[in-house]
């Protein structure tokens, strides 16, 4: 089990992806990097029928002492990362984390259960090319089990981590963080009953409901809610929300701001 060693860097390993956070962790008692992509905790940000994990491992030619990576391997697993990213862009797959650890370094992937053609020498590719010795193994997991246990942070990282992001953009437009604004909050549930009865509690503290509950074929509910909050104080929010949430198998996605 993954355990958060310090607060997560918001330079991820994939620059290139949106929505990624790296961390230090340890797995199984050794020093761990993960890397995940929050913006699938959002189960509308899977592809369609990704329903089986693919964890595709390679065992580094040069690790640290503490099985991690070099400054030379580091720079080989971004390139790999960056051409592995390209090499499954064809293909009907999500990748959803990577971990750094014990001298491996491994990508976990979601795809559809019936293995597209192809789908394996594909992902083998870019390892290979970097000469390490590479596996590769497939197992269901319908509701991400994996990802949501093992790769993503504690909620309050996560949250911080998205709040940040949220806010350097609103910086970079020359917008001033401490004044109220409207900010939007969508969160999630796993029916819609569970989202109406959390959102009885919520409304009561001054949010008003920004549109009407949406509830996929599957039960996943997707409700939105707002206030007049200064963007410097959305991460506090979001976490009382998560809280708030909790009681329900809820949680926060994320937040935006609108003059």
């Amino acid at each position: 089990m993954a355990k958060p060693a310090r607060t997560p860097s918001l330079d991820p390993m994939q620059p290139s992806l949106p929505h990624w956070l790296t961390y230090d962790a340890e797995v199984h008692g050794a020093a761990a990097q993960i890397s995940c992509d929050l913006s699938l905790f959002d189960h509308e940000a899977r592809p369609k029928n990704s329903r089986t994990l693919f964890a595709l491992g390679a065992t580094l030619n040069a690790p640290s002492p503490a099985g991690l990576s070099t400054p030379t391997e580091q720079a080989a697993i971004e390139r790999a990362q960056a051409a592995l990213a390209e090499e499954l862009a064809p293909f009907t797959v999500a990748i959803a984390g990577t971990l750094l650890t014990q001298g491996t370094w491994q990508t976990y992937f979601y795809g559809i259960p019936d293995l597209e053609e192809g789908l394996i020498p594909a992902a083998q590719k870019p390892l290979r090319a970097m000469g390490w010795t590479d596996w590769i193994q497939a197992e269901a997991d319908p509701d991400w089990i994996r990802y949501s246990t093992f790769l993503l942070p504690p909620t309050a990282h996560r949250i911080q981590s998205l709040s940040r992001q949220a806010n350097s953009s609103l910086k970079k437009s020359n917008q001033d963080l401490s004044q109220p604004r409207t900010l939007t909050h969508t969160l999630a549930f796993p029916s819609r009953e569970a989202a109406e009865l959390s959102l009885s509690s919520i409304l009561s503290l001054g949010f008003d409901q920004a549109a009407p509950s949406r509830t996929l074929p599957s039960g996943y509910t997707k409700a939105a809610v707002s206030r007049q909050d200064p963007p410097d104080h959305a991460e506090a929010a979001s976490l009382m929300l998560s809280e708030l949430c909790a009681p329900y198998d809820g949680d926060h996605i994320r937040w935006t701001a609108t003059n």
